[in-house]
């Protein structure tokens, strides 16, 4: 393992999923889904998302997950049938999940929004080390329909009262193939490449879906995790700059992205860092100074070794300023780097939606 891959993995530890939230929030979801599929018509039930996926970083927000309605007992629903919207639906179904589950917990809440039922708990725990304190991991539970041909599901817009077709069951089995080595390299090199984008605060540029298509169209086996995580934002800046990423199911449509050119110009310039950092991947000081350039509104400068901060700035390796202070700031031309673009407000995204506009 060389000086890029041990950096890195040093980034992608200290900000992994407390594990005690990670149960939790799966037991969260398990509960909403159990009591789901005891609904009138449910078919099935399948869990979605960054938990399912193993993409997860701290902290954990949210726990996604879906229940599948069999067409043939609510004929009216959806596009195959009489064209019903749904909205109603989706709010029996959550009135039936807090009445399910309010014994268990009692300060549940339940809220409709456009794609699902977002059950709230109101239940925090203390989680010692992380920058959040105090998770109270949600639930998001979208109510979909089986359709009558074509891969997929149908999955609910309740702002329309209409349903768009997507596969989340589909994403998930994606993202599982492979064999060990690539699954965990795929999902680590992913989990940094939403460190790398969460740290400039605010809704992200791209969304974790969004990120995770990217990843798993271009982490292949044998790579590392530098390497892959490399392989990601080079990607990254070529789709995003030339447009939206395709679903990876091929059923829905590209997936929104509602600060395209800005995380294409932020996957580039990490790209570099990388990319760098990888060519010397033997000099420890200049790899671990790439390496926090990447991530240097995340992650403290480490400073760790006066000498090695000493032997950095002799071999012309420029100062700049993070969130947390001095650091090390390497660029392609000895240049001190120019400051980093500010934080914009950006819409809300979701990894499933209508068509969005053209970009």
């Amino acid at each position: 393992m060389g000086y890029t891959e041990t950096f890195l993995e040093e980034v992608r530890e200290r900000h992994k999923a407390d594990a005690a939230v990670l149960a939790e929030a799966r037991w969260r979801r398990d509960a909403v889904t159990g009591r789901a599929q005891a609904y009138p018509g449910a078919l099935r039930t399948f869990n979605s998302g960054s938990i399912a996926h193993e993409t997860v970083n701290d902290p954990v927000v949210d726990a996604d997950a879906g229940v599948v309605l069999d067409r043939r007992s609510c004929p009216a629903l959806g596009p195959d049938g009489s064209g019903e919207g749904p909205t109603a639906t989706v709010r029996s179904m959550a009135d039936w999940v807090a009445t399910g589950l309010s014994t268990r917990y009692p300060s549940l809440t339940v809220e409709v929004t456009k794609r699902a039922i977002l059950v709230a708990f109101h239940e925090p725990m203390d989680v010692a080390g992380s920058a959040v304190p105090r998770q109270d991991p949600s639930v998001d539970l979208i109510v979909a329909l089986t359709r009558a041909s074509g891969s997929g599901i149908w999955i609910p817009n309740t702002e329309e009262d209409d349903w768009d077709a997507s596969d989340p069951e589909r994403h998930t089995e994606l993202f599982r193939q492979g064999d060990p080595e690539l699954r965990r390299n795929r999902r680590r090199a992913i989990r940094l490449s939403k460190l790398l984008h969460r740290q400039f605060g605010g809704e992200p540029a791209v969304s974790s879906f969004n990120q995770e298509a990217i990843g798993h169209a271009v982490v292949v086996d044998g790579m590392s995790i530098a390497e892959a995580f490399l392989a990601i934002c080079e990607r990254g800046a070529s789709q995003l700059s030339a447009g939206l990423t395709p679903d990876p199911a091929g059923v829905s449509q590209p997936i929104k992205c509602p600060g395209r050119l800005l995380a294409a110009e932020r996957y580039a310039e990490a790209g570099r860092h990388v990319s760098q950092a990888l060519a010397r991947d033997a000099d420890e000081a200049y790899v671990r100074a790439e390496v926090e350039a990447v991530f240097y509104l995340l992650e403290p400068p480490s400073m760790a070794s006066k000498s090695g901060f000493a032997a950095a700035l002799r071999q012309g390796v420029p100062l700049g300023f993070g969130a947390a202070g001095l650091g090390l700031r390497p660029s392609d031309d000895g240049a001190p780097p120019q400051p980093a673009a500010r934080p914009v407000a950006l819409k809300t995204t979701r990894a499933y939606g209508s068509a969005p506009p053209a970009p």
